[in-house]
């Protein structure tokens, strides 16, 4: 085990199954403050349907819980060629093509989400993999590669590969899985009809022709392979008016910079023209605090308003400083302003999201 990172992929051999030794090295400690909320509530609810009870006890007198006791750890970044800006680092490889930083700020972010995801869904994965077995595993936008290493710790018989703009994974990995840096929408040098399943996340503002990348990704995959796109349907349920005012001034710097980011709804439709059949979806929902009554969402909803906070800047600052020409003072009061709403007590906001699973045709 060891590093593995290359820019283009030389062969198309799977190598043979490999039980790793190692272990995940991303690790989430629970808040001890949220002990003045707990409960020993018996009542069942579900992230994806029905209402979510309201713990009122997180109202009590005193300062709202603060974030300073979550904690993450990560092993450093490979560092090459990286751009800094507005006090952000960007890559370097292709600059521009990817509008959030990726210096250490936005790793831990990334991981938290990615827990985020993981417990929302109670998987790694909402595709039917049972039914494959994969043995050639693909992730677009890899990000920290810690969905990849956690695949390749699931299934050890499997190649996974995560592609990304920048080298930000970390260096000891398992021996089943590799990293490379490359510009996904760049032609692939992937030969034809040799991966089993495709994994894309967080990648809908990001991508500039999502039938030209699903057509390779279709191209590139075994007759009865799968691919799946998850993402966040709407950030707020119920907007206020800083949020509106804030996705408003989001979609025409995005727009400004050929950066639209689709609806998700607009998914079914790309996948079905370019060929995949049998679509699935399923959708969640994301409590934004600790306001939920139950412990399990409790901690989801910690987690992913978290996440929220640390991702205004990461979201925003390229985004209005490029395509909206704003200084970075403007753009800090805005975002302090979403802050305020977004900590504002007795706002029950939830996020919704949505993952859809499609399947190549067997015998084409």
């Amino acid at each position: 085990m060891g590093s593995q990172l290359t820019c283009r992929p030389e062969t198309d051999t799977v190598p043979p199954p490999v039980q790793a030794s190692m272990k995940p090295v991303f690790f989430l400690y629970k808040d001890p403050s949220l002990s003045q909320c707990a409960t020993n509530s018996t009542r069942k609810q579900t992230m994806d349907t029905g209402s979510i009870d309201v713990d009122e006890a997180c109202y009590s007198p005193g300062e709202y819980p603060s974030s300073d006791n979550s904690s993450t750890s990560s092993l450093d970044s490979l560092i090459i060629r990286h751009v800094f800006e507005n006090g952000r680092r960007y890559h370097g490889f292709r600059k521009g093509r990817y509008l959030l930083p990726n210096d250490k700020i936005e790793q831990d972010r990334l991981d938290m989400q990615h827990h985020v995801y993981k417990t929302l869904f109670s998987a790694l994965y909402t595709a039917p993999l049972s039914t494959i077995n994969p043995k050639r595993i693909l992730d677009l936008g890899t990000g920290t590669g810690r969905w990849a290493i956690d695949m390749a710790y699931e299934f050890p018989g499997a190649q996974v590969t995560g592609i990304d703009l920048s080298p930000i994974q970390p260096s000891w990995i398992p021996s089943n899985c590799t990293f490379e840096v490359d510009d996904v929408e760049a032609t692939w040098t992937i030969a034809p009809r040799t991966i089993d399943y495709i994994h894309i996340r967080g990648l809908l503002g990001s991508i500039n022709d999502w039938p030209a990348l699903l057509a390779q990704a279709f191209s590139s995959m075994k007759p009865g392979g799968m691919v799946e796109i998850t993402d966040i349907e709407t950030y707020f349920e119920v907007e206020g008016d800083v949020a509106k005012e804030f996705g408003e001034l989001m979609k025409e710097g995005m727009d400004n910079l050929g950066r639209t980011r689709i609806i998700p709804s607009e998914l079914p439709a790309m996948l079905t023209n370019a060929g995949f059949t049998n679509l699935q979806e399923r959708r969640g929902r994301i409590p934004i605090g600790i306001w939920p009554i139950m412990p399990n969402l409790k901690e989801l909803g910690r987690l992913w308003r978290e996440c929220l906070l640390a991702g205004l800047d990461a979201w925003g600052l390229a985004t209005f400083s490029r395509g909206l020409d704003w200084s970075k003072a403007e753009y800090d009061v805005l975002a302090s302003n979403l802050r305020r709403e977004i900590l504002e007590r007795g706002s029950h906001r939830v996020s919704r999201a949505v993952s859809f699973v499609a399947r190549k045709p067997v015998g084409l």
